[in-house]
């Protein structure tokens, strides 16, 4: 949950992926790289805006003590968050961002 000033102003959700990427080949002989990870993340404003933005795990790297302390920053500015529970967060990824079950 995202706040500013106490007041809620939107819920935000992250979660790590792996990837890779085809380096060479073609059909059943392709090569792919090392594997790598992003971050996805999904915003909800409580006024109806929305927006996602993918980060690699260098820059987020950058984010995570602020991120540890309560404080997301986006669009200039600096939120104050409240991380959910497992079942909140699963309940906010099903029902708000309509990702289903993994």
């Amino acid at each position: 949950m995202l706040f500013d000033e106490g007041e809620q102003v939107g819920l935000l959700f992250l979660r790590v992926e792996s990837f890779w990427w085809q380096v060479g080949g073609h059909l059943w002989w392709r090569r792919w790289s090392g594997p790598g990870e992003t971050v996805y993340g999904y915003l909800e404003f409580s006024h109806g805006g929305f927006d996602d933005f993918v980060e690699d795990l260098d820059a987020v790297a950058d984010e995570l003590d602020d991120w540890r302390d309560g404080r997301f920053e986006y669009g200039g500015e600096t939120y104050t968050v409240r991380w959910l529970d497992e079942e909140e967060s699963r309940h906010v990824r099903v029902t708000t961002f309509k990702l289903g079950e993994w």
